[in-house]
């Protein structure tokens, strides 16, 4: 059996912390509970520092060549965010205004049902 390297393990240890950065955004948005949220969150902050911390050991190493962003590819990235903030943002309200107006809708039948 073959030995295995040090950026293997590396490698490894890098998509699994991905795959669980991931997992907790995943659950982090399927639960109600503010402190299970919270605990979610404090996991999500340390794989994302284990990913930079990981990063920093295989650069070092030499084992990965990163690769910096030109300033154009930052301010479309910035443009893109923006909008899909604007996007979700414009969901979030029609989502609302929707939930408001079924609401009101379930109040009126109600009172002219007498109840």
């Amino acid at each position: 059996m073959m030995p295995v390297s040090d950026k293997q393990i590396a490698s490894e240890l890098l998509a699994y912390e991905k795959m669980m950065v991931t997992a907790y955004a995943q659950t982090m948005t399927e639960t109600n509970c503010p402190e299970l949220r919270q605990g979610i969150q404090q996991l999500l902050n340390h794989s994302l520092q284990n990913i930079v911390e990981i990063g920093q050991i295989m650069a070092a190493s030499g084992w990965v060549a990163p690769r910096y962003a030109l300033p154009d590819e930052i301010a479309e990235a910035a443009i893109r965010a923006r909008q899909t903030n604007q996007n979700l943002q414009q969901a979030v309200s029609a989502w609302q205004a929707a939930e408001a107006s079924a609401g009101q809708q379930q109040g009126a039948r109600k009172q002219q049902n007498g109840t």
